[in-house]
């Protein structure tokens, strides 16, 4: 009678181990899974950071770009006020021309 309830606690421990040997492999497959799911998810992580550094790369050019345009109207802006402030002197060395011409 030992004998018979020995075996049947050794077939229900082979039992359980069995079902957690189907459950490890189960979770083995799942881990499997995830590890590659994770992997895609990575690249497209490395993906998005290349696509990211790239338009930061864009935006400092055009950045620069801006500055240069800036610089420029700056410079545009000078030389108008320059042409401005001559034409005005132009205008009141001629305007004088007249009123010593009219007085003579």
């Amino acid at each position: 009678v030992v004998a018979e309830g020995g075996d049947t606690a050794t077939m229900a421990l082979r039992e359980r181990l069995g079902e957690k040997e189907s459950e490890l492999e189960l979770r083995e497959k799942e881990l499997q899974a995830l590890q590659t799911e994770s992997e895609g998810l990575q690249r497209q992580i490395q993906e998005v950071r290349k696509k990211f550094a790239g338009a930061e790369e864009e935006v400092a050019a055009a950045k620069l770009e801006v500055e240069a345009v800036q610089r420029q109207r700056a410079d545009v802006a000078t030389e108008l006020l320059a042409v401005k402030e001559r034409e005005s002197a132009a205008v009141t060395a001629a305007h004088e021309g007249l009123v010593q011409k009219e007085a003579a």
